[in-house]
């Protein structure tokens, strides 16, 4: 997320850039006017101890400030002499076509731009346009930009219009402190180093550019490591189902087999049952002819013993019993 946010933040700037670019094309040789008052603002800006996000959305929405030129023709744009009264009302409404096309917007910088278009040609007198606003009626913002658009103005050639020496536009902005401009503005303002402010925004149009080809080169590698991410990150969610169904497959494997040994145990149980009963019954059978062999010898030990005993007395008698104990013997005997 943090990434695609960073992507839309360095197309939006870049959108910015191109169409502040758009705005000045047909009027500045040199394509740089807009990033040398956006450079020139943040550094009055900065000078007057403004917080630092503060300064950089002045750099950003300052190079904006003539969007609205976009509406003036080009032959009231680039007319070499002085305009008439009603070509210069004319040429005023940029400011209000300005702020139309950057109206409606949500990023802050969009809305200070807005702003400082639809306001940077008031002055502090109250003699500016489009609303003759004065004083600190007007936004610090559009204050600031406006000595930044004034001072690269008049040290710049434009179609209609030689350059200015730098001494000369620094008298005429002590001169204006007041009137035209906001006299803590000036302030500030007057201790920057001009002559390094006239060329070192070319240096630094060209770091730009630089480093939104950095960017650009950084964004295409951080996509292609995205891909990356995403194709491992496919590779593990593949793998990851199929633990998925084997770890599912495997609960059923195990209860087959333990089904299969409960059998076996059950069947294992049922023949040593078997078994055992067969080996009680047998046992019961050799117990039950012993009892009978134990019950046949003591008749005959019975027999003996009163054989012997009429023996003494009756001989006749004696062999009567015995006899008849030995019908009673089992044919084994």
């Amino acid at each position: 997320m943090i990434e695609r946010t960073g992507e839309l933040e360095q197309a939006r700037l870049e959108t910015l850039q191109r169409l502040a670019l758009a705005a000045e094309y047909r009027d500045d040789d040199t394509h740089q006017h807009t990033e040398r008052v956006g450079h020139a603002s943040m550094l009055i800006a900065r000078q007057l101890g403004l917080p630092d996000q503060m300064v950089q959305t002045i750099r950003d929405a300052a190079p904006l400030h003539d969007v609205g030129k976009l509406g003036v023709s080009d032959g009231l744009l680039l007319k070499p002499g002085e305009l008439t009264a009603q070509e210069f009302q004319i040429m005023q409404q940029h400011t209000m076509v300005g702020a139309v096309i950057l109206a409606g917007s949500s990023s802050c910088v969009l809305q200070m731009a807005e702003q400082i278009a639809l306001t940077h040609h008031e002055r502090w007198d109250g003699s500016g346009y489009p609303d003759g606003l004065a004083g600190e009626d007007i936004p610090l913002t559009a204050r600031i930009t406006a000595l930044a658009d004034a001072f690269d103005a008049m040290t710049h050639a434009r179609p209609y219009k030689d350059a200015e020496p730098v001494d000369v536009v620094l008298a005429e902005i002590r001169r204006s402190s007041g009137t035209h401009f906001d006299p803590a503005v000036v302030t500030a303002f007057l201790t920057l180093d001009h002559v390094t402010l006239l060329h070192q925004t070319l240096s630094d149009r060209e770091q730009t550019l630089s480093d939104l080809d950095q960017t650009l080169s950084d964004l295409d590698q951080t996509a292609s490591a995205r891909d990356q991410t995403a194709s491992e990150q496919d590779e593990i969610a593949s793998a990851r189902d199929q633990d998925a169904r084997e770890e599912a497959a495997l609960p059923r494997g195990r209860a087959a087999r333990a089904r299969d040994a409960s059998a076996r145990a059950r069947d294992q149980a049922a023949d040593l049952r078997d078994r055992i009963a067969d080996a009680n019954a047998r046992e019961q059978d050799r117990w039950s002819a012993s009892r009978v062999n134990e019950s046949a010898d003591a008749e005959a030990v019975d027999y003996a013993a009163r054989d012997r005993a009429r023996a003494g007395a009756d001989p006749e008698s004696s062999a009567r019993d015995r006899g008849r104990a030995r019908q009673a013997l089992p044919e084994q005997y």
